[in-house]
């Protein structure tokens, strides 16, 4: 019966140690002023700021594939969560300088500068595949 409960103690702390979002070692920490590249469904925590960007979703990518020339640019544009404190904020952002690039929410300004990987003829990239260039500055 004892080792029983030794080892629910133990399976619970493991599981809450895992499963704990909080925990400072899972936290990928984005410097104010440094650009940085966030993955597709990832979180990057701003330091000393209690303040989070997510890249929530990949919602259109229509840039010229690589090997072709094109006359129009395309767009790649992205869906983005950011957060301070208790508060949330959803927004998209654009990889064509002709739509919305950049952003201010609560004094912070967002940029995002580049989206990878560029498309490519007969290559069908996923979402998991995608990442973004971004830069978070304080106004």
């Amino acid at each position: 019966m004892n080792l029983k409960f030794s080892f629910l103690i133990l399976a619970l702390i493991i599981f809450a140690s895992c499963e704990n979002p909080s925990n400072s070692s899972l936290k990928k920490p984005l410097v104010l002023s440094e650009s940085a590249y966030i993955q597709y469904q990832d979180t990057l925590f701003i330091e000393g700021e209690n303040a989070w960007i997510s890249f929530d979703s990949l919602l259109n990518d229509s840039r010229c594939p690589v090997e072709i020339r094109c006359v129009i640019e395309g767009n790649a544009k992205i869906g983005f969560s950011f957060g301070k404190g208790a508060q949330t904020a959803k927004f998209s952002l654009n990889t064509n300088k002709a739509l919305l690039n950049d952003t201010t929410i609560w004094g912070y300004s967002i940029s995002m500068l580049d989206v990878l990987p560029f498309p490519q003829i007969n290559v069908a990239q996923k979402p998991s595949d995608y990442s973004a260039k971004i830069l978070v500055t304080k106004q």
